[in-house]
């Protein structure tokens, strides 16, 4: 993001281990500040952001902005595809002659993690180029 220009600044925030997001914020100058979690899904971690937002944003005397999760945006249907056509070519094998099966893990509790593998599995499966297109998750119980 920093290399990509498009922030004036840039700064790393983590749930279970310094900086936490309050500190993180405090380092940064702007207004409004974009938050962007780098989370598959729109589930429960997402929503542990959120919560950690609300509570600064009563602080905080600036505008305080969630993305969607990064597993939601159409752009990452494109780096799997490329990433998996990259991985054919490097093994010599024809894309129309292998299987795709893009692997999420998620908590059990919710269908969040099932929906943003799917989100990528159709739009890959509907292109064509593999021979087919699936999806296979390892879910935990968060209790």
């Amino acid at each position: 993001m920093r290399r990509g220009g498009a922030f004036e600044e840039v700064a790393c925030a983590f749930l279970s281990m310094p900086p936490a997001p309050a500190e993180a914020l405090s380092a940064l100058r702007g207004d409004p500040v974009c938050v962007v979690p780098l989370f598959m899904s729109d589930g429960y971690f997402v929503r542990a952001v959120e919560r950690a937002l609300a509570a600064e944003e009563g602080r905080e005397s600036r505008r305080l902005r969630q993305a969607r999760p990064i597993g939601l945006v159409p752009e990452l249907t494109e780096v799997i595809e490329r990433r998996a056509l990259a991985a054919c070519a490097e093994g010599g094998l024809e894309p129309g002659r292998c299987g795709l099966l893009v692997v999420a893990h998620g908590y059990t509790g919710s269908p969040a993690s099932r929906e943003a593998t799917r989100f990528h599995t159709g739009p890959l499966a509907a292109a064509g180029r593999f021979r087919w297109v699936d999806a296979a998750a390892a879910w935990h119980d968060l209790t």
